[in-house]
């Protein structure tokens, strides 16, 4: 990365990508982790800003 360049990617970002490249959809994603659809959606879309350490941890478990 060069000197004045951020990563413009926010957590939700990754955290949608990581669901993408998985193969799952939203609603299977919510199965795995024993939660609402609506709750990935708001996470993907960055309405839930902070997600739990709990959640991204799992998250990452169930699209590995």
């Amino acid at each position: 990365m060069e000197g004045g360049e951020r990563v413009s990617s926010g957590i939700h970002e990754i955290l949608r990508t990581c669901r993408e490249r998985a193969g799952l959809t939203q609603q299977e994603l919510a199965r795995k982790l024993h939660v609402e659809r609506s709750t990935i959606a708001k996470v993907e879309t960055g309405v839930i800003k902070s997600p739990s350490y709990a959640l991204v941890k799992e998250w990452a478990s169930a699209t590995n």
